[in-house]
Order: structure tokens, then sequence, then C-alpha cells
């Protein structure tokens, strides 16, 4: 995420000129010209004058004796705001000049510090005065500066990138997420372009990650594909929060559900873990449907030895596990407890049928003891896989607490948004 420009670019940028003081030498001008609307006369004193006046004329000739002479003369007698903000104009200038980071960075700070109304350009210098602490190692300093832009009404999102780096480089991760978070809903707003956005999100889950904080990797990982919905980033949101959360086995089951749903599992590693999760199940039609999905795609090489192993495991369990589904869903439906309908119910969804899966899930939820959280998060996969989206939502709701809730968020995201097709 680039937020930080050279210096020296900001310095053009700002556009500053050293403005001609007001009595000089070379201000005084005879010919008579149409008047414009009185702009608010610098008020300075008659010493301060004096000893500035050949200030204009060494900056117009780019003369860096001459000028570090006047800035030295003037400088004992700038009391006044307006007097200040001369001499950090004038020492811009001059840092300009001699290529100078440190003296520029010193006249900036003059011009602001100085509370003198001829700082119009309050924001563009706030900017620069932030990015040259940036660039010093001055994080504080970054982050007062970015919170004067944000007094001020700035619009200027570098505001919120370089007040969230500031943040990262002294381990302040919350508030520098905050920011960062706050940027990125600003860029949406103002319509950056979408591959930027991106990189700024991954920045945020990058620091997220690094704050070992699982609420804030929880909610990076849903920016990511609130913001940028491709292939890659579903698989990267998925893996980054399952492997930071530390899922059990059936939270990693939902989580590859939903990467096979979003088309992003990618590579022989994902199709391999798929299946070795359904076949932990004993779900072997779903560790079948994971692996000829993954060489239908290309994603899985034919000669894979591993793979031909799971599909063998499968095809070999196959048979047995057909011929007990068929008698545990009977025996689900009558007797037995909620966690024997509810693991029946999901063999079910792992075999394709999810009109039977609903029936059962409805069964288990009327029995005591019955893990609600569970059963909704299975009735919205298999409403889902069914296509109905509203209902499969409103079941996806239901799920408030614990690592499930942030998976159901997920799968929401991916009902209103659909499959991304890149």
């Amino acid at each position: 995420m680039k937020t930080v420009a050279s210096l020296m670019s900001a310095a053009v940028a700002l556009g500053l000129a050293a403005g001609a003081l007001p009595g000089s030498a070379i201000a005084a001008k005879k010919e008579k010209k149409v008047e414009a609307p009185k702009a608010r006369a610098p008020e300075l004193s008659k010493e301060f004058r004096a000893a500035a006046a050949g200030l204009q004329a060494a900056a117009g000739k780019k003369d860096v004796a001459a000028l570090e002479a006047g800035i030295a003369a003037a400088a004992p007698l700038a009391k006044a705001p307006d007097e200040l903000f001369f001499m950090g104009n004038y020492t811009f200038e001059l840092a300009k000049q001699k290529n100078d980071n440190a003296m520029l960075r010193k006249g900036i700070d003059m011009m602001i510090d100085s509370n003198s109304p001829l700082a119009t350009n309050r924001d563009q210098l706030l900017s620069a005065s932030a990015q040259a602490a940036y660039q010093a190692g001055d994080y504080q300093a970054v982050l007062n500066r970015t919170s004067q832009l944000d007094q001020i009404g700035s619009k200027n999102v570098n505001r919120f990138l370089l007040g969230a780096e500031a943040n990262f480089k002294l381990s302040r991760f919350g508030p520098g997420l905050a920011l960062l978070g706050r940027g990125v809903a600003e860029g949406k707003a103002s319509a950056t372009p979408t591959a930027e956005l991106d990189s700024w999100v991954k920045r945020g889950l990058s620091q997220a990650l690094k704050s070992k904080d699982p609420a804030l990797v929880s909610t990076w990982s849903h920016l990511l594909v609130q913001t940028s919905p491709s292939k890659v980033n579903w698989r990267d949101a998925l893996i980054v929060f399952r492997d930071a959360g530390k899922l059990d086995k059936a939270a990693q089951l939902d989580i590859a559900r939903l990467m096979m749903a979003t088309n992003s599992l990618a590579g022989e590693r994902d199709f391999f873990d798929y299946a070795a999760l359904s076949l932990e199940n004993k779900f072997p039609w779903e560790a079948k449907a994971a692996i000829e999905s993954g060489k239908a795609s290309g994603a899985v090489p034919a000669s894979s030895k591993p793979i031909a192993e799971r599909l063998a495991e499968a095809n070999a369990m196959l048979g047995v596990e057909t011929a007990a589904i068929a008698s545990d869903a009977k025996r689900a439906a009558t007797t037995g407890t909620a966690v024997y309908a509810t693991n029946v119910a999901n063999a079910l969804i792992a075999q394709g049928e999810n009109g039977r899966a609903l029936e059962l899930l409805k069964v288990a939820e009327g029995r005591a003891g019955a893990d609600l959280n569970a059963v909704s998060m299975l009735r919205g996969i298999a409403l889902a896989k069914m296509g109905q989206k509203d209902e499969a939502k409103a079941s996806f709701a239901k799920i408030t607490t614990g690592p499930r809730a942030e998976i159901a968020r997920f799968w929401t995201l991916f009902l209103d948004q659909g499959a991304p097709t890149s």
C-alpha cells in the first residue's frame, strides 16, 4: 500500500511560492492596475520588512547564499504569525534549493504552527508535514498532523492511510486498523479503483494477523471479500480466518464447503484437504465429488498419487456408508438424540440429499440438547445448495456467537454476491 510519496515530490505538489513582502522594493510598483477584491494584508513590523526585503529576490534567483543570509537576518525579528509564516515559507524555498528534507519539514511545520491566516492551503501543508514526519520516523507527529487534517474536514484519504501506517509502526494495531477501515470506506464512497482498495484491505488483513486478535482477523477477512470478491480473495480470506481461528474439524468442513461454492479451491493441496476432511467424517460422496471437481478444473494433476489414494479410499467406503446412511436416516427420524439426528443430516448434505437433511434437522431441533448453532449452520448450507437464498440467509442469521457466527457471515456474503467467476 503506497501512502508516502517522496518528500521533494510533496514539496512540488504543494506549489508554494515565496510571496512578496508588502512595502519591499520588489513589491513596490507604480503602475496602476484594475483593482481586485482586497485580500487581507500581511501584518509585518517595519523591522521585519526591512530585514526580509531581499528574500523574494534571492528565492526567485535561486541564490542559496543570499537566501540563507536573508533568513538568518530576518529570523530573530519574526514574532507575529504572518512573520513566522513568511520565515517558514522561505525556509521551505531554501530547503528545495538544497534538497534538504529535514529543512523542508521544518519550513512546512513553521508555516502550519505560525497560525497565520496566510496559510490558506492548510490541508496541503498538514498532508506534507505528515509525510515528512513519517519519513523521519516521527510517528507520533504523523498522528498529530493526520488528526489535525481530520479536524479541518480534509477529504484527502491519505490522512487515514498515513495515520494507519504510523500506528502500525508503533504496534498499535487496533487504532491503526480503525483508521485504515475509515480510509477504505471513504475510498469506496469516492469511487477509488477496486485494485487500490484491494491493496489497502490486504494491508489491513496482514496487520490484523500480526495483531493475533481473532476479532480483527475476522473483520478484515470479511472486508476483503466485501471489497473485492475474487476467487483469490475468497481463498485468502477463508484460509486466513480458518488458520488464525484454530477451528475444529466441523467448522473446517463448513469452510471447505464454502470454498467449493465460491470456486476458491485452488491447487492439489486444497482439494486434498477437503477430501481428507470428508473422509474423516465418513462422507465418501463429498470426498469423491471434491476430487473429481479438482481434476475437472485442472487444479489436480491426473498423476497425483496422494489424490489417487484418497479417491481409492472414498470408493472403498461408498458401498458401506451408502447402506449405513439409509438405515441411519430412518432411525434418526424416530429415535435417538439430537446430536445423532444432526450428524445424520450432515451426512445427507454430503451425499447431496439436502431436502432429506432439512427434514432431519427439523427433528433434531425439537429434541433436548440440540446444538442450535450447528443445526442452523447445516440448514443454511443445505438451503444454499438448493438455491433458496433468503431462507438460507435467515438460518445463518440465527447464529450469533462463536466462530460459527463468523462462518455464517461468510456464507451470507456469498449468497449476496454469488460465486466469483474470476
